[in-house]
């Protein structure tokens, strides 16, 4: 049985509340494929999941689900109530998207395509059958009945109706078809060249506009009877409208934006924000509009489209540049557009808006003067330390690998085919000031007394003593390899290489002659500092700090930071403070770097295991992280990186084993502030661990293999189970003497033993997919769960039957199992499933959970204390506690003796009062519903009459005096 920490035992059994908040984001990494605004209330299509906004735009927060997995098509029709269409089911909802109802009688195939003319009507289409309709009425569970109307012979993309019987429909071959019944529909338009319409708006009863593949553009002004094709926008597809007013709309596809303001008669293009993919266009009550992109990409426009800031930089991002700005400012830019901006010396971290989404490769500053280059030759600026940003245009479309700011006016950035441009305007405009060359540039430097020197592929070398007027090329040292840095100091050029030997060359003679340094044991030279000409500092790729005083003749090792770094960049700030932004995020050293602390981690890491250590202490691990949170999970901060781990066990708030890739298995004793290595189990992937006590634990991974320990992990004795060389996912504990173990080869392995030797029992392959998950309710009945159905023992693990799977959404499984009590156990599933069982896994109720990406792992401490962690750096913890219907969920206060407990229609009170008087007393059902409330006269001893048709299962009570209030859970038989 999973490890469960003692004070469960002196804690009343109660659920944990189905009020899970996100303590750690969710993943924003799925398209944006439609933004819809009603009112101040707008809603994103994330696809698996929704968002949700009730300030224009300013904040936006997640609406979860627990039916629709895939969103293909979404459409309110007030803040409320709205309709979608997924998994070949159309559904309706008419809380803003919380819960949702099927409608449709029968499947229907194909993408579906809604046109609602008031709050309660509205037209739904299929699009592989053509033109035929089914019609949505008015009233809660409206049943849609197929009409079987006319088909036109090509898929319909798109519907506009005013009424039940007047509307268009646009498809594929350019074709445009009306209907005045409701019914019958006619063709009115078809391009010959049998181009895809896409989009189709309605500026007023009669003028509707068309777009569709290749700039394809449409207008009819006597309500789609007649057509008038414009000539092509754009040689890009078109995809949708945004309406202003019936003069002024806006056309978008991928890659373009248009705008008309005669109705569709004339068009201009504004310039696309760059760097997305656009899917989506709309605007709010405020005249502000949005884009949603590729892989979470929001972005807002308050000046008609003009200009453009990110709202969301995504999930997956990682820093590759770092400047300092002295007074303690430091900005660091990276993947996605993504700026973030600490004061005070990289401790604590602030995300700031940038108007791109692409890459940033380089930042440099003077003063507050920041610009940033990246992808397309546009230079990124702000001249307020990194609060707002304006974009300069270089005048090309070539990346940008490096930026120098050298004062308040002057800029030089290097990129792609030699590329070197200039700013003296502090950016607002830009020259070109070299030729172009078939070899790209990444780095450049300054020396103090002017020379300017970039470098780039295989030893390129170019200098300039005008402040970058003109360039030369001298003749570099004849490397393959490309310089990514470069350095230069009185009258010496120092250029590093991007190589693992960590190669340097130094030129006295401004190029006429080189001479080659390495560092024994470094690996590529990040940064390199001078005190004068023969004292210089170096640190490289790992943090490591290297000396020397003889102008790179002699090295000396002065600093190896106690854990390996992965440096992208790095700056110091005086002889204590540095900061370095890397694979592992952003991270701080306040003693020379020696040590790391990582503020900002990487979202996007797979958290695989969760642990509490103590009520208060949880640690969670994933990708190369393990996070420790002091405050029960609320918020986290990452004490480590660098150790691959999938496994967590801690025996209490200082002691923990971690273990995971190439069988690494390491051990904290200081509560997670350092981890050493215990043994290193080559080829292997460690994947769980448990514990029978202190002392006696089991792993399992990679292969079939297993490890056991008897003196609490300090060494590990192997066994490879005989039968099998598929990965053991997980184990537990049943007894002292009986382990079972799950996996990837379809069966179930259990020792009775104590793990010396093992046996399995075979599961229909055909009836199972991939075992995920396996624990006990006790030393007899357990469940293993995996992607296709569930199996329960009342044996111990010996034998198993299937339970089935109708608590699974179709298509998904379980991924992991955690029974808390006797009777009650949680299941995670993929896209945020959540299950709860309170008889010992007969029967499960869903959840609501706040994720739509797959949940890995649980950590269980008391009734008030659950974490949740999965993929994308989720992490989910339970707010309030206890249940959250029973109003602000006070603690139960005072003794008091409920029974019998399982009950059946009558409820015994026994303790004493202070005073007489009256108490309130509520029953509510797992849901929250209150199903009986009663005034009672208070005495030692209360009798409860309760109705006869109260269901089966678990409730929870309040009952209310002047002076105390009592909660707790009870069981109906």
């Amino acid at each position: 049985m999973k490890y469960v920490l003692f004070i469960l035992s002196l804690l009343p059994t109660l659920s944990f509340a189905q009020d899970l908040g996100c303590v750690h984001p969710v993943s924003s990494s799925n398209d944006f494929t439609q933004i819809e605004f009603i009112g101040t209330t707008g809603y994103i299509n994330a696809q698996k999941f929704l968002l949700k906004t009730e300030d224009d735009g300013e904040t936006w927060k997640p609406v979860y689900n627990s039916i629709i997995r895939e969103f293909e098509n979404v459409d309110f029709v007030t803040k409320s109530k709205g309709y979608a269409y997924a998994g070949n089911t159309i559904y309706k909802t008419e809380d803003g998207g919380s819960t949702w109802n099927a409608i449709s009688g029968n499947q229907v195939f194909g993408t579906a395509y809604f046109s609602v003319w008031d709050s309660t009507h509205g037209t739904f289409m299929h699009s592989v059958k053509g033109l035929v309709k089914i019609l949505i009425k008015d009233g809660y569970s409206d049943q849609l009945y197929n009409q079987n109307g006319y088909r036109s012979g090509s898929s319909v993309t798109g519907i506009s109706f005013i009424n039940e019987n007047e509307g268009v429909a646009i498809g594929n071959q350019g074709r445009i078809s009306k209907t005045t019944n409701g019914y019958y529909f006619s063709e009115k338009f078809s391009d010959y060249e049998r181009v895809r319409l896409t989009g189709i708006v309605r500026l007023n009863s009669s003028v509707i506009l068309v777009c569709g593949h290749d700039g394809t553009m449409v207008k009819s002004i006597d309500a789609g009877d007649t057509w008038t094709e414009q000539d092509a926008l754009t040689h890009n597809d078109l995809s949708g409208f945004a309406v202003v007013d019936e003069n002024t709309v806006y056309a978008y596809g991928p890659y373009n934006i248009f705008k008309s303001d005669d109705a569709g008669d004339t068009w201009s293009e504004i310039e696309a924000l760059r760097g997305h993919k656009i899917l989506s266009l709309s605007k709010n009550s405020n005249g502000d509009f949005f884009i949603g992109s590729e892989r979470g990409g929001l972005s807002k426009s308050t000046d008609e489209c003009l200009t453009w800031f990110n709202l969301t930089t995504g999930s997956n991002t990682f820093h590759n540049a770092v400047t300092y700005l002295g007074n303690s400012t430091l900005i660091a830019v990276g993947n996605r557009g993504s700026v973030y901006k600490s004061t005070d010396n990289g401790v604590n971290w602030e995300k700031k808006t940038n108007p791109i989404f692409y890459t940033l490769e380089a930042v440099s500053s003077y003063g507050d003067l920041v610009a940033a280059v990246g992808y397309q030759n546009k230079v990124y600026m702000s001249s307020d330390a990194g609060e707002t940003w304006f974009i300069g245009d270089g005048g090309s479309y070539r990346t940008l690998n490096g930026v120098l700011v050298l004062d308040a006016s002057t800029i030089i950035a290097v990129g792609d085919n030699g590329e070197i441009i200039k700013s003296s305007d502090g950016g607002v405009s830009w020259k070109n000031v070299s030729s172009l060359l078939s070899q790209d540039l990444y780095g450049i430097g300054q020396s103090n007394n002017g020379k300017l020197v970039a470098g780039g592929d295989d030893g390129l070398v170019m200098v300039s003593n005008d402040v970058g007027e003109t360039w030369t090329i001298i003749d570099g040292p004849h490397t393959s390899y490309d310089t990514k840095h470069c350095y230069a100091y009185n009258d010496m050029l120092i250029i590093s290489a991007n190589h693992s030997s960590g190669s340097a060359y130094r030129s006295y003679d401004e190029g006429e002659t080189w001479k080659y340094t390495s560092i024994s044991g470094s690996k590529n030279y990040k940064k390199f500092a001078f005190e004068d000409d023969s004292t210089w500092t170096v640190i490289d790729v790992y943090g490591r700090q290297y000396r020397t005083t003889d102008s790179a003749k002699t090295w000396v090792k002065e600093i190896e930071a106690e854990t390996q770094q992965s440096f992208y960049d790095v700056v110091k700030i005086d002889d204590q403070n540095l900061v370095s932004v890397g694979a592992y995020g952003l991270s701080y050293s306040a003693d020379s770097g020696k040590t790391w602390t990582i503020d900002v981690y990487n979202e996007f890491s797979h958290m695989m295991d969760i642990k509490h250590a103590s009520e208060n202490v949880v640690f969670a691990c994933g990708g190369s992280y393990i996070l420790k949170s002091t405050n029960g999970g609320v918020s986290w901060k990452a004490t480590h990186y660098g150790i691959s781990a999938f496994a967590l066990h801690f025996f209490d708030e200082n002691h923990g084993i971690a273990a995971g890739g190439n069988g690494g298995v390491y051990s904290t004793s200081n509560s997670g502030e350092t981890w050493e290595s215990v043994t290193s189990l080559y080829g292997t992937t460690i994947y769980d661990i448990d514990f029978l006590d202190n002392l006696n634990g089991v792993m399992v991974g990679s292969g079939g293999k297993i490890y056991t320990t008897s003196d609490g992990g300090k060494t590990w004795a192997i066994n490879i189970h005989s039968e099998t060389t598929s990965t053991l996912r997980q184990v537990s504990y049943v007894s002292a003497s009986n382990i079972v173990a799950v996996g990837g080869s379809r069966d179930i392995f259990y020792s009775t033993d104590t793990g010396a030797t093992w046996k399995s029992f075979v599961i229909d392959y055909f009836s199972v997919n991939d075992f995920e998950s396996v624990d006990f309710f006790n030393d007899k009945v357990g469940v293993a769960i995996g992607s296709a159905q569930n199996y329960k023992t009342t044996d111990g693990g010996k034998t198993w039957v299937t339970t089935g799977v109708d608590h699974y959404a179709v298509g998904q499984g379980g991924t992991e199992i955690q029974c808390v009590n006797e009777y009650e156990g949680y299941i995670l599933g993929e896209r945020g499933e959540m299950y709860w069982t309170n008889d010992q896994g007969e029967s499960w109720q869903e959840i609501k959970c706040p994720a739509s990406t797959n949940l890995n792992a649980m950590s269980y401490y008391s009734y008030r204390n659950l974490v949740v962690a999965g993929d994308f750096g989720t992490i989910l913890k339970d707010q309030l506690g206890i249940v959250t219907f029973v109003e602000e969920a006070p603690k139960s206060e005072g003794d008091l003796v409920v029974f019998p407990n399982p009950f059946t229609e009558e409820l015994n009170l026994d303790f004493g009062l202070d005073s007489p008087g009256s108490l309130s007393f509520k029953l509510y059902d797992i849901q929250g519903k209150l199903v009986s409330s009663q005034k009672l006269v208070t005495a030692n001893q209360i009798k409860i009459q309760l109705e006869a048709n109260l269901k089966s299962g678990s409730y929870f009570y309040k009952i209310s005096s002047a002076q105390k209030v009592y909660t707790g859970k009870l069981v109906r038989k």
